[in-house]
């Protein structure tokens, strides 16, 4: 899951609770066949990122079903998956946010 030594030592109720959250689910992740789709327009800029996000998944995991992936314009900076149609919508206002965010680290 990525989580380091230092941070199972330094917060340990923070650390098991993501095991205990993450790992059943993420190992039965494994035997899926589905993979994310990107279906959205090719021309934002966030897609070359998010190409390579959605190929690193597809490495790792596999989905009970394909998972469309699209890039739209919202009304705020969100991403967000819908059940009903299997699908990831990451707005494009997200961009800024989560440059914003990096910016002060």
């Amino acid at each position: 899951m990525g989580l380091t030594e230092e941070r199972a030592i330094s917060c340990p109720e923070e650390y098991e609770l993501a095991i205990d959250s993450w790992c059943s689910v993420l190992q039965d992740m494994e035997d899926g066949t589905g993979k994310l789709r990107f279906t959205g327009l090719s021309n934002c800029p966030m897609y070359p990122i998010i190409r390579q996000e959605i190929e690193s998944f597809n490495i790792i995991f596999g989905f009970p079903c394909d998972v469309g992936v699209t890039i739209e314009k919202c009304v705020e900076a969100n991403a967000y998956y819908d059940l009903s149609e299997a699908s990831i919508t990451i707005c494009t206002e997200f961009n800024a946010h989560l440059r914003q965010q990096f910016d002060n680290l």
